[in-house]
């Protein structure tokens, strides 16, 4: 049991709806329903009835609820108790990002804002960062994904410099394999991509938008592809499937939150050629707003 999970529940049996939740908390419905079966199991007991209307908090979830909103209530009041002067921020502030991002860390950063600064508006869009949003000025915050040593990211900063915007490096991911433990590659030290060529490569239906993924994709022509819509279909697709694995980038924050069940294991690939640089674009000191600074603040602190 952790406070992630406690905090789900709360929104869920606040919303009676994992959809209703799930939009409200920017993650998938499927990354709730995971949530709250794992609380379930921790506690030993169903916290909700489901039937076509919606999710209903069971008597012991009826026992807990007030509860768990106490305790997410007071952990969110902390920031503001000790900062009280930074309460009156408002404004919107409009974020780019790609949903691994967003779920590891903006799901985190919009309950932060919301508590501590009910006035400040985050508007999250899942896109692709690019020079024309840039010049559009539509944009308040942007985080990019880069290879080492990437021109499109030399490109990019340029055109970010030049238009009042800086960039910082967040922080790294690197590429694993995931698989399921009676894989026979999965006691090995590292893997090559040999090795996995006889298996069911289990990817993004949006994989070919990424360069890399791309390239992977031609080297795994001649093998089983399976495409589906996000990273906890792809974990639970290989969760019941020995022969499937899938590689990832992620931080180890984000191996743990997708990896919830702990049933999955990762293993390197030899000479891990692959690691993606996060970075986050944003005004600089002359042409900050306050809602954008306290934002990026939030963001920083909760990395």
């Amino acid at each position: 049991m952790n406070l992630l999970q406690i905090r789900y529940f709360v929104e869920v049996a606040s919303k009676q709806s994992l959809a209703s939740a799930a939009k409200e908390l920017y993650v998938s419905p499927s990354t709730l329903s995971v949530s709250i079966s794992n609380l379930e199991k921790s506690l030993q007991t169903k916290l909700f009835v489901r039937d076509n209307t919606g999710m209903y908090l069971t008597d012991a979830g009826k026992l807990i609820f007030e509860d768990a909103k106490t305790v997410i209530s007071l952990i969110d009041s902390w920031p503001q108790r000790l900062h009280p002067e930074t309460g009156d921020i408002s404004g919107t502030v409009h974020i780019i990002s790609r949903p691994m991002i967003t779920d590891s860390l903006l799901v985190d950063v919009v309950h932060v804002a919301k508590q501590h600064h009910p006035q400040l508006e985050l508007i999250i869009e899942d896109n692709l960062f690019s020079e024309q949003m840039l010049s559009s000025k539509t944009l308040n915050l942007a985080f990019a994904i880069f290879l080492e040593n990437d021109s499109s990211y030399i490109s990019l900063s340029q055109k970010a410099l030049s238009l009042g915007y800086t960039s910082e490096l967040l922080y790294q991911m690197s590429l694993r394999v995931f698989l399921h433990p009676d894989n026979p590659l999965a006691s090995k030290e590292n893997v090559t991509l040999s090795d996995l060529k006889e298996y069911s490569f289990v990817v993004l239906y949006n994989s070919k938008e990424n360069p890399f993924f791309q390239s992977l994709l031609e080297a795994f022509q001649d093998s089983q592809i399976v495409a589906l819509p996000n990273r906890n279909a792809i974990m639970r697709y290989i969760e019941t499937n020995p022969n499937a694995f899938s590689f990832l980038t992620s931080s180890a924050e984000m191996n743990e939150k997708y990896n919830q069940t702990g049933t999955l294991c990762q293993v390197p690939l030899e000479n891990d050629f692959y690691t993606q640089f996060v970075y986050l674009f944003y005004p600089d000191k002359q042409h900050i707003t306050p809602a954008e600074k306290h934002t990026v603040d939030i963001i920083k602190k909760l990395i």
